[in-house]
């Protein structure tokens, strides 16, 4: 869609049958999408069910996203986005649940729904520097070390890691803000539930919960990592049961303020804080 204050309501079904595939463009200025496809909709590769070049827009998805291959991202935006569907995307290497760029904001969930929408990430490959990733707020270049984009994040649903070096909320740069007001429930071997980078700020609010699922039997889970002027914030919980896992890791001038938060690990050589184990 292109124009200013274009005002959309769809309900049709929308197929994504081929790789590189794009369900909604916006490129206009003002535009309003409401997106709500029951059937649901599947993303094969390298596709993207709604982007949004349009800083002023807002956009509210409820259609549930399904991933069957690699590299795709659900919601990819620069204005506001409230996601209130389930994202699997399970299957599938390197997929992004909820983007966020050039300071927008998006949000999964909203305060007070009796049912709140579940984010499942995939398969990462660190090798290669494909990381599954529920919900993303800004990158860094690699080329310069520096924030290309930033964005705000905020989960009131939940998000689940269930495979090995996957992250549930990432926000790099300065400008760049990771809030959990729900739950983030880890169960990858490696797996992180919040990793800031750049001058990006976390903050875990109270009443939410970055923890390990129920039985996790996977070693190295970390609950947040803040790293290069990163801040994080914990006025709620991190419950990390993981062996040789941590609550909070910061490094390279990453801070972590307490505040009225609560840090509980168990596991063979599990710590509730640590500086020196992504070293």
């Amino acid at each position: 869609t292109t124009g200013n204050n274009q005002n959309i309501i769809s309900t049709a079904n929308i197929n994504l049958s081929n790789n590189k595939s794009y369900g909604f463009v916006i490129k206009g200025s003002g535009t309003v999408l409401d997106v709500h496809d029951t059937d649901g909709t599947e993303l094969k590769n390298n596709s993207v069910f709604i982007y949004s070049a349009d800083k002023t827009s807002n956009v509210t998805n409820r259609t549930a996203l399904k991933s069957t291959g690699n590299g795709n991202y659900g919601l990819y935006s620069s204005g506001y986005t409230r996601n209130l569907a389930d994202i699997n995307f399970g299957i599938g290497l390197g997929n992004v649940g909820i983007f966020s760029v050039y300071d927008g904001l998006a949000e999964n969930g909203a305060p007070g729904l009796a049912a709140q929408p579940v984010i499942t990430a995939g398969y990462s490959d660190p090798v290669n520097k494909m990381y599954a990733i529920g919900m993303a707020a800004g990158y860094i270049n690699e080329q310069t070390g520096n924030a290309e984009t930033t964005g705000r994040i905020a989960n009131y649903g939940t998000i689940k890691v269930p495979q090995s070096n996957g992250i549930g909320m990432y926000a790099a740069g300065t400008g760049s803000k990771a809030d959990n007001y729900g739950v983030i429930e880890l169960s990858g071997e490696n797996s992180i539930g919040m990793y800031l980078d750049q001058g990006a700020v976390g903050v875990n609010h109270a009443g939410a919960v970055i923890r390990t699922a129920p039985n996790n039997t996977k070693d190295g889970i970390i609950g947040v990592v803040a790293l290069n002027n990163a801040l994080f914030k914990n006025y709620g919980r991190i419950i990390i049961d993981s062996g040789e896992g941590v609550g909070v890791y910061h490094a390279k001038d990453g801070k972590f303020d307490p505040a009225s938060g609560s840090i509980t690990v168990s596991g063979t050589g599990s710590k509730a804080t640590d500086t020196a184990t992504l070293d």
